[in-house]
Protein backbone atom coordinates (compact mmCIF):
# COMPACT_ATOMS: atom_id res chain seq x y z
CA UNK A 1 0.00 0.00 0.00
CA UNK A 2 1.14 3.70 -0.50
CA UNK A 3 1.30 6.01 2.18
CA UNK A 4 -1.63 7.73 1.29
CA UNK A 5 -3.63 4.65 0.65
CA UNK A 6 -2.49 3.55 4.56
CA UNK A 7 -4.22 6.94 5.57
CA UNK A 8 -7.01 6.75 3.64
CA UNK A 9 -7.99 3.49 4.34
CA UNK A 10 -7.37 3.81 8.38
CA UNK A 11 -9.93 6.43 8.28
CA UNK A 12 -12.87 4.68 6.30
CA UNK A 13 -15.37 2.46 7.62
CA UNK A 14 -13.63 -0.61 6.69
CA UNK A 15 -9.57 0.41 8.15
CA UNK A 16 -6.23 -0.28 7.00
CA UNK A 17 -4.52 -3.51 6.73
CA UNK A 18 -1.38 -1.29 7.24
CA UNK A 19 -0.32 0.49 9.96
CA UNK A 20 -0.52 4.59 8.96
CA UNK A 21 2.42 6.93 10.94
CA UNK A 22 2.56 10.56 10.79
CA UNK A 23 3.76 13.07 12.25
CA UNK A 24 1.21 15.66 13.39
CA UNK A 25 2.42 20.18 12.87
CA UNK A 26 4.70 18.67 10.15
CA UNK A 27 4.97 22.79 9.71
CA UNK A 28 6.63 22.76 13.35
CA UNK A 29 8.81 20.16 12.83
CA UNK A 30 10.36 21.79 9.43
CA UNK A 31 10.49 24.98 11.00
CA UNK A 32 12.48 23.97 14.06
CA UNK A 33 14.62 21.17 12.31
CA UNK A 34 15.78 22.85 8.73
CA UNK A 35 18.91 23.12 8.99
CA UNK A 36 19.14 19.24 9.32
CA UNK A 37 16.11 18.09 7.61
CA UNK A 38 16.62 20.61 4.66
CA UNK A 39 19.90 21.51 4.38
CA UNK A 40 19.19 24.63 2.17
CA UNK A 41 19.02 28.22 3.11
CA UNK A 42 16.48 29.55 5.51
CA UNK A 43 14.94 31.57 3.02
CA UNK A 44 14.02 29.43 0.64
CA UNK A 45 10.94 28.99 2.83
CA UNK A 46 9.74 32.41 1.92
CA UNK A 47 10.76 32.38 -2.04
CA UNK A 48 7.54 32.65 -3.66
CA UNK A 49 9.08 30.55 -6.27
CA UNK A 50 7.53 27.82 -7.14
CA UNK A 51 10.11 25.80 -8.09
CA UNK A 52 11.73 26.50 -5.67
CA UNK A 53 9.10 25.95 -3.26
CA UNK A 54 8.66 22.17 -4.34
CA UNK A 55 12.42 21.22 -4.01
CA UNK A 56 12.42 21.95 -0.85
CA UNK A 57 9.06 20.22 0.32
CA UNK A 58 10.38 17.31 -1.68
CA UNK A 59 13.44 16.96 0.27
CA UNK A 60 10.99 17.36 3.53
CA UNK A 61 8.76 14.99 2.25
CA UNK A 62 11.54 11.75 1.48
CA UNK A 63 13.96 12.77 5.08
CA UNK A 64 10.99 13.12 7.19
CA UNK A 65 8.48 10.06 5.92
CA UNK A 66 5.20 10.88 7.08
CA UNK A 67 2.77 9.30 5.45
CA UNK A 68 1.03 13.03 5.22
CA UNK A 69 2.39 15.93 4.70
CA UNK A 70 1.15 19.67 4.63
CA UNK A 71 -0.40 21.10 2.09
CA UNK A 72 0.56 24.27 1.21
CA UNK A 73 -1.00 27.91 0.00
CA UNK A 74 -0.18 29.33 -2.86
CA UNK A 75 0.67 33.26 -3.40
CA UNK A 76 -1.02 34.83 -6.68
CA UNK A 77 0.75 35.20 -10.03
CA UNK A 78 1.02 38.59 -10.01
CA UNK A 79 3.00 38.53 -6.07
CA UNK A 80 5.79 36.06 -7.77
CA UNK A 81 6.21 38.09 -10.71
CA UNK A 82 6.68 41.37 -8.22
CA UNK A 83 8.78 39.88 -5.41
CA UNK A 84 11.89 38.10 -4.97
CA UNK A 85 14.35 37.19 -2.13
CA UNK A 86 18.06 39.00 -2.32
CA UNK A 87 20.86 37.81 -0.13
CA UNK A 88 23.84 40.71 0.26
CA UNK A 89 26.72 41.68 2.55
CA UNK A 90 23.90 43.65 5.05
CA UNK A 91 21.16 40.18 5.51
CA UNK A 92 18.51 38.80 3.25
CA UNK A 93 15.87 40.68 1.44
CA UNK A 94 12.04 40.64 0.37
CA UNK A 95 12.66 42.40 -2.94
CA UNK A 96 9.76 44.25 -4.73
CA UNK A 97 10.98 44.75 -7.99
CA UNK A 98 7.77 47.88 -8.63
CA UNK A 99 9.10 50.30 -6.38
CA UNK A 100 12.63 49.05 -5.25
CA UNK A 101 11.31 48.53 -1.38
CA UNK A 102 12.98 46.08 0.58
CA UNK A 103 11.97 44.35 3.60
CA UNK A 104 14.83 42.31 5.87
CA UNK A 105 13.65 38.59 6.75
CA UNK A 106 15.00 37.01 9.85
CA UNK A 107 15.01 33.18 10.65
CA UNK A 108 12.32 31.88 11.91
CA UNK A 109 12.55 31.46 16.07
CA UNK A 110 13.33 27.86 16.60
CA UNK A 111 10.12 26.81 18.65
CA UNK A 112 8.22 29.61 17.45
CA UNK A 113 7.82 33.40 18.38
CA UNK A 114 5.24 34.69 21.20
CA UNK A 115 2.39 35.86 19.90
CA UNK A 116 0.19 39.05 21.70
CA UNK A 117 -2.49 40.59 20.76
CA UNK A 118 -2.29 42.86 18.35
CA UNK A 119 -3.66 46.21 20.34
CA UNK A 120 -6.78 46.41 18.90
CA UNK A 121 -10.01 46.60 20.95
CA UNK A 122 -12.08 43.29 21.18
CA UNK A 123 -15.58 43.43 19.42
CA UNK A 124 -18.32 44.41 21.76
CA UNK A 125 -21.47 43.59 19.40
CA UNK A 126 -22.41 42.08 16.85
CA UNK A 127 -22.12 45.19 14.71
CA UNK A 128 -18.08 44.72 15.55
CA UNK A 129 -17.76 40.80 15.37
CA UNK A 130 -19.13 41.18 11.63
CA UNK A 131 -16.86 44.05 11.18
CA UNK A 132 -14.25 41.73 11.75
CA UNK A 133 -15.15 38.21 10.51
CA UNK A 134 -16.24 38.73 7.19
CA UNK A 135 -18.64 36.52 5.22
CA UNK A 136 -17.14 34.00 3.41
CA UNK A 137 -15.97 34.44 -0.31
CA UNK A 138 -14.58 31.20 -2.65
CA UNK A 139 -11.17 32.36 -3.75
CA UNK A 140 -10.44 33.71 -7.18
CA UNK A 141 -9.64 30.72 -9.51
CA UNK A 142 -7.26 32.39 -12.23
CA UNK A 143 -5.22 34.58 -10.30
CA UNK A 144 -2.58 31.63 -10.16
CA UNK A 145 -2.92 31.03 -5.77
CA UNK A 146 -3.62 27.16 -6.84
CA UNK A 147 0.12 27.22 -8.90
CA UNK A 148 1.72 25.61 -5.47
CA UNK A 149 -0.55 23.53 -4.37
CA UNK A 150 -1.15 21.86 -7.53
CA UNK A 151 2.59 21.99 -8.30
CA UNK A 152 3.35 19.73 -5.12
CA UNK A 153 0.04 17.78 -5.72
CA UNK A 154 2.03 16.52 -8.51
CA UNK A 155 5.26 16.20 -7.04
CA UNK A 156 4.68 13.79 -4.35
CA UNK A 157 1.20 13.73 -3.29
CA UNK A 158 -0.23 11.09 -5.36
CA UNK A 159 1.90 8.62 -2.77
CA UNK A 160 1.28 10.38 -0.33
CA UNK A 161 -2.04 12.32 1.08
CA UNK A 162 -2.55 15.59 1.40
CA UNK A 163 -3.59 17.98 4.96
CA UNK A 164 -4.56 21.01 5.61
CA UNK A 165 -5.78 22.63 8.90
CA UNK A 166 -8.89 24.20 10.22
CA UNK A 167 -9.42 26.09 13.26
CA UNK A 168 -12.58 25.09 15.57
CA UNK A 169 -14.46 28.22 15.76
CA UNK A 170 -14.66 28.89 19.72
CA UNK A 171 -10.61 28.36 19.36
CA UNK A 172 -10.23 31.34 17.01
CA UNK A 173 -12.00 33.54 19.04
CA UNK A 174 -9.29 33.66 21.47
CA UNK A 175 -7.44 35.76 19.15
CA UNK A 176 -10.19 38.44 19.18
CA UNK A 177 -10.74 38.39 22.84
CA UNK A 178 -8.15 37.28 24.25
CA UNK A 179 -7.76 34.32 26.88
CA UNK A 180 -9.45 36.30 30.07
CA UNK A 181 -12.34 37.77 28.34
CA UNK A 182 -13.47 34.77 26.54
CA UNK A 183 -14.26 32.96 29.85
CA UNK A 184 -15.66 35.76 31.26
CA UNK A 185 -18.22 35.83 27.91
CA UNK A 186 -18.84 32.08 28.34
CA UNK A 187 -19.99 32.84 31.94
CA UNK A 188 -21.85 36.26 31.28
CA UNK A 189 -22.29 36.53 27.66
CA UNK A 190 -22.08 33.42 25.29
CA UNK A 191 -24.58 34.91 23.62
CA UNK A 192 -22.04 37.15 22.10
CA UNK A 193 -19.57 33.75 21.55
CA UNK A 194 -22.26 31.82 19.83
CA UNK A 195 -22.87 34.35 17.18
CA UNK A 196 -19.29 34.62 16.44
CA UNK A 197 -18.79 30.94 16.53
CA UNK A 198 -21.20 31.11 13.81
CA UNK A 199 -19.43 33.50 11.60
CA UNK A 200 -16.13 31.90 12.04
CA UNK A 201 -17.59 28.36 11.44
CA UNK A 202 -19.21 29.54 8.10
CA UNK A 203 -15.87 30.82 7.29
CA UNK A 204 -13.86 27.50 8.63
CA UNK A 205 -16.62 25.66 6.25
CA UNK A 206 -15.30 27.30 3.31
CA UNK A 207 -11.43 27.12 3.93
CA UNK A 208 -12.76 23.41 4.29
CA UNK A 209 -14.38 24.03 0.68
CA UNK A 210 -11.06 25.60 -0.74
CA UNK A 211 -8.94 22.78 0.76
CA UNK A 212 -10.84 20.05 -0.74
CA UNK A 213 -10.66 22.11 -4.33
CA UNK A 214 -6.56 22.76 -3.84
CA UNK A 215 -6.29 18.74 -3.59
CA UNK A 216 -6.43 17.74 0.11
CA UNK A 217 -7.57 14.39 1.66
CA UNK A 218 -7.74 15.30 5.04
CA UNK A 219 -8.62 18.09 6.72
CA UNK A 220 -7.06 18.68 10.75
CA UNK A 221 -9.64 20.44 12.84
CA UNK A 222 -7.95 21.67 15.91
CA UNK A 223 -10.00 22.43 19.34
CA UNK A 224 -7.74 23.63 21.82
CA UNK A 225 -8.53 25.23 25.37
CA UNK A 226 -11.99 23.96 25.23
CA UNK A 227 -11.43 21.85 28.29
CA UNK A 228 -11.68 24.56 30.27
CA UNK A 229 -15.29 25.01 29.87
CA UNK A 230 -18.07 22.89 31.24
CA UNK A 231 -19.42 20.27 29.54
CA UNK A 232 -22.92 22.13 28.84
CA UNK A 233 -20.59 25.20 27.52
CA UNK A 234 -18.96 22.92 25.14
CA UNK A 235 -22.79 21.40 23.91
CA UNK A 236 -23.61 24.75 23.45
CA UNK A 237 -20.20 26.97 22.43
CA UNK A 238 -18.24 23.90 20.39
CA UNK A 239 -20.41 21.26 19.04
CA UNK A 240 -22.71 22.99 16.80
CA UNK A 241 -19.98 24.56 14.76
CA UNK A 242 -17.79 21.10 15.09
CA UNK A 243 -21.18 20.05 13.24
CA UNK A 244 -20.96 22.33 10.40
CA UNK A 245 -17.09 22.22 9.68
CA UNK A 246 -17.48 18.00 9.41
CA UNK A 247 -20.57 18.50 7.50
CA UNK A 248 -18.43 20.71 5.04
CA UNK A 249 -15.96 17.80 4.87
CA UNK A 250 -18.47 15.07 3.75
CA UNK A 251 -19.62 17.45 1.31
CA UNK A 252 -16.49 17.81 -0.54
CA UNK A 253 -15.46 14.36 0.20
CA UNK A 254 -12.63 15.23 2.56
CA UNK A 255 -11.70 12.94 5.63
CA UNK A 256 -11.65 14.82 9.10
CA UNK A 257 -9.47 14.72 11.76
CA UNK A 258 -10.87 15.80 15.00
CA UNK A 259 -7.65 17.08 17.38
CA UNK A 260 -8.44 17.62 21.11
CA UNK A 261 -6.28 19.74 23.22
CA UNK A 262 -6.95 19.01 26.48
CA UNK A 263 -8.11 16.96 29.14
CA UNK A 264 -11.00 14.53 27.50
CA UNK A 265 -12.36 13.09 31.59
CA UNK A 266 -15.47 14.86 31.43
CA UNK A 267 -16.52 15.09 27.60
CA UNK A 268 -16.32 11.82 26.40
CA UNK A 269 -19.67 12.03 24.92
CA UNK A 270 -19.46 15.34 23.10
CA UNK A 271 -16.29 13.91 21.76
CA UNK A 272 -17.33 10.57 20.61
CA UNK A 273 -20.89 12.95 19.03
CA UNK A 274 -18.76 14.74 16.80
CA UNK A 275 -18.93 12.97 13.18
CA UNK A 276 -15.29 13.12 12.40
CA UNK A 277 -13.56 10.09 10.62
CA UNK A 278 -10.91 10.49 13.40
CA UNK A 279 -10.00 11.48 16.77
CA UNK A 280 -6.28 12.75 17.77
CA UNK A 281 -5.66 13.60 21.41
CA UNK A 282 -2.75 14.77 23.60
CA UNK A 283 -0.19 12.76 25.69
CA UNK A 284 -1.19 12.37 29.14
CA UNK A 285 0.30 15.66 30.73
CA UNK A 286 -0.64 19.11 32.69
CA UNK A 287 -2.09 17.12 35.35
CA UNK A 288 -4.69 14.62 33.09
CA UNK A 289 -3.87 11.17 31.89
CA UNK A 290 -4.85 10.16 28.27
CA UNK A 291 -4.17 6.43 28.10
CA UNK A 292 -4.17 5.31 24.88
CA UNK A 293 -6.13 1.28 25.26
CA UNK A 294 -8.99 3.50 26.96
CA UNK A 295 -9.16 5.49 23.95
CA UNK A 296 -9.44 2.83 21.83
CA UNK A 297 -12.43 1.32 24.09
CA UNK A 298 -14.43 4.01 24.04
CA UNK A 299 -14.25 4.44 20.41
CA UNK A 300 -15.02 0.79 19.85
CA UNK A 301 -14.02 1.40 15.95
CA UNK A 302 -16.81 4.14 15.39
CA UNK A 303 -14.52 6.85 14.01
CA UNK A 304 -10.11 5.93 13.99
CA UNK A 305 -7.85 6.83 16.75
CA UNK A 306 -4.41 8.76 16.03
CA UNK A 307 -1.90 7.43 18.66
CA UNK A 308 -0.32 9.75 21.03
CA UNK A 309 2.88 9.02 21.83
CA UNK A 310 4.67 11.06 24.32
CA UNK A 311 6.68 13.97 22.17
CA UNK A 312 8.83 14.78 25.20
CA UNK A 313 8.83 12.00 27.86
CA UNK A 314 9.69 9.37 24.88
CA UNK A 315 10.40 10.53 21.56
CA UNK A 316 12.61 13.90 22.81
CA UNK A 317 13.79 12.23 26.70
CA UNK A 318 13.37 8.30 26.29
CA UNK A 319 15.89 5.88 24.65
CA UNK A 320 15.54 4.11 21.34
CA UNK A 321 14.31 1.17 22.46
CA UNK A 322 12.03 3.20 24.94
CA UNK A 323 10.48 5.32 21.23
CA UNK A 324 10.44 1.78 19.74
CA UNK A 325 8.35 -0.34 22.57
CA UNK A 326 5.95 2.75 22.84
CA UNK A 327 5.10 2.48 19.28
CA UNK A 328 4.91 -1.56 19.20
CA UNK A 329 2.61 -1.12 22.02
CA UNK A 330 0.50 1.83 20.67
CA UNK A 331 -0.24 -0.08 17.52
CA UNK A 332 -0.86 -3.26 18.98
CA UNK A 333 -3.67 -1.39 21.00
CA UNK A 334 -4.81 0.42 18.09
CA UNK A 335 -5.41 -3.03 15.72
CA UNK A 336 -7.97 -3.49 18.79
CA UNK A 337 -10.27 -0.75 16.51
CA UNK A 338 -10.58 -2.76 13.40
CA UNK A 339 -7.78 -1.30 11.64
CA UNK A 340 -9.06 2.33 12.06
CA UNK A 341 -5.55 3.70 13.47
CA UNK A 342 -2.99 6.13 12.81
CA UNK A 343 0.31 6.37 14.51
CA UNK A 344 1.07 9.55 15.80
CA UNK A 345 2.40 11.70 18.38
CA UNK A 346 0.27 12.99 21.08
CA UNK A 347 2.05 16.85 20.28
CA UNK A 348 4.34 18.69 17.74
CA UNK A 349 7.74 17.51 17.89
CA UNK A 350 10.41 19.86 20.15
CA UNK A 351 13.09 21.89 18.76
CA UNK A 352 15.30 19.16 20.84
CA UNK A 353 14.11 16.20 19.36
CA UNK A 354 17.20 14.85 16.61
CA UNK A 355 15.49 14.18 13.54
CA UNK A 356 16.65 11.00 13.51
CA UNK A 357 14.78 10.14 16.41
CA UNK A 358 11.85 10.95 14.56
CA UNK A 359 13.02 9.02 11.85
CA UNK A 360 13.65 6.02 13.87
CA UNK A 361 9.61 6.64 15.39
CA UNK A 362 8.42 6.33 11.66
CA UNK A 363 10.80 3.53 10.66
CA UNK A 364 9.46 1.81 13.83
CA UNK A 365 5.98 2.12 13.17
CA UNK A 366 6.48 0.83 9.73
CA UNK A 367 8.40 -2.36 10.93
CA UNK A 368 5.63 -3.40 13.26
CA UNK A 369 2.78 -2.64 11.21
CA UNK A 370 4.56 -4.93 8.18
CA UNK A 371 5.45 -7.85 10.72
CA UNK A 372 8.95 -7.36 10.77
Amino acid sequence: MSPRERILDSLSPAGSAETAVVVPYEGIFVRDHWADLIGLPWWLADDPDIETQVRWRRIASARAGSDWFDLPYGCSRAYRQENRIEQDAHGVWRCDRRTGDRERLHPPAVGGDHLAMDGAPPPQGRDDIDALIPEPVPPATDDGSADLPTAVRAAFGAERAALRHVNSPLWSCFGLWGYEAVMTLVAEQSDLLVYACRRLAALAAQEVRDSAAAGADVVWMEDCMTDQISPRAYRDLVLPSLEQLTAACREVGVRCVHYYCGDPRYRWGELLSVDADALALEESKKGFRIEIAEVVERARGRRAILGNLDAVGVLQDGSDADVRAEVQRQVAVGRRNGGRFIMSLGSPVTPATPVKRVRLYLDAAREVSSGG
